[in-house]
């Protein structure tokens, strides 16, 4: 009897431990705010491995005016710049303490300059010598960043920036001026995605990974504009979009040298920004008939799901997800922007297993260890009647 009480206390104390501790950010659908009343939208575009960090920007994307945001546990921290007025993050580490992107300069909406953001601090990153440049990728614990810079013969040019080291990658043009950008990176650092123009076929940019330094064509659908713009965490499922024969950009993985076209809701086109560790989560945009823009979740072996549909339970009235651009690595939380109640484009953070309910099933399975454990214990007695 005493052994029973103090296991059920053991549960209970587990439950509020749980439940005190973890339950500070756990609504399943958080609108992440605007920068005041007065400002246009904002859009987040990664995600820490704990959903705890968001990254993004906020402003009017019209004219490019954006600061670059961080959203700790729901809570929107603008990003100051020094120097610049501007800016965008567009990459976490895996704990959020590390944050990259792009800050623009005070004379143009044009200027753009990669940054990397740890302990309150802006470190400028530069290739050439008054060069544009932005960062897109990041490893999980901010040595390895990934993106573009301008080049002397006008070109933009993909890089790799390893603890302080920059290192350009190889572009399937041999033609001054073609451009290859380097979006996502693998958490090894070993792979790198993006896209390269071809001088062999003009106005053609193809989809490609880097891969021990050396550049490959991942593959297209059949059309000329192709970008792998993410990739899973270990390597082997970059995703994006490919353009068919008829022109229309079809969100797209690639996997084991297949081209997959990733389907949409009805309409023409889409696009894949975000995947899980192994790949079997991928996040995106795609249109319905009526060319209405929906936050998109592909899974493997389920197929395409509408965020609006699958989490409409969760999600205010009014709002609408449209863009879903990160994703953890187990696939528990995604974040985008959509049109909030209002009709203004506002960032959002999903998580899909909400802390109340990982704390049932926790509960559940000790109650089920418990009962098991008590059947098997009441099995093992000696029948006294034999």
């Amino acid at each position: 009897m005493i052994l029973e009480v103090a296991w059920h206390r053991v549960i209970v104390a587990i439950a509020v431990a749980l439940f005190c501790c973890g339950t500070a950010f756990s609504q399943i659908f958080t609108p992440l705010g605007l920068l005041s009343p007065m400002q246009h939208a904002t859009r987040a575009y990664a995600v820490s491995w704990d959903g705890r960090v968001a990254v993004g920007a906020g402003g009017d994307f019209h004219t490019s005016s954006v600061i670059a945001i961080r959203w700790v546990d729901g809570q929107l921290i603008p990003m100051a710049t020094p120097g610049y007025v501007q800016g965008s993050g567009a990459a976490t580490s895996s704990d959020g303490s590390v944050i990259a992107g792009a800050m623009v300069g005070p004379n143009s909406h044009y200027e753009r300059y990669a940054f990397r953001w740890e302990n309150d601090t802006f470190v400028e990153i530069q290739v050439f010598e008054n060069a544009y440049s932005g960062i897109l990728g990041m490893t999980p614990e901010g040595a390895n960043l990934v993106g573009w810079t301008t080049a002397p013969d006008s070109s933009t040019r993909a890089f790799v920036w390893r603890s302080g080291q920059v290192e350009l990658l190889p572009s399937l043009s041999l033609i001054p001026g073609s451009d290859t950008f380097a979006n996502g990176i693998s958490h090894d650092g070993l792979v790198v995605v993006g896209s390269s123009e071809d001088s062999d076929f003009p106005s053609t940019r193809h989809a490609v990974w880097w891969r021990e330094g050396k550049i490959e064509i991942l593959g297209s659908l059949g059309g000329r504009s192709n970008s792998a713009l993410a990739i899973s965490g270990d390597g082997r499922v970059p995703v994006g979009d490919s353009e068919t024969l008829s022109g229309n950009r079809r969100p797209t993985k690639w996997i084991a040298g297949n081209v997959v076209d990733l389907g949409t809701f009805g309409g023409a086109t889409g696009s894949a920004y975000g995947v899980s560790l192994d790949g079997a989560m991928i996040v995106g945009s795609a249109l319905d008939p009526t060319l209405g823009v929906r936050a998109a979740l592909w899974r493997d072996g389920v197929g395409i799901a509408d965020l609006n549909t699958l989490y409409a339970q969760y999600i205010p009235a009014g709002w609408r997800l449209t863009f879903a651009t990160g994703i953890s690595p187990d696939g528990r939380f995604i974040v985008g922007h959509g049109v909030n109640a209002q009709g203004r484009s506002e960032a959002w953070h999903l998580d899909t297993v909400s802390e109340p309910a990982a704390i049932v099933s926790l509960i559940g399975g000790l109650l089920l260890l418990r009962i098991r454990r008590h059947s098997c214990g009441r099995s093992s007695r000696p029948n006294e009647n034999l």
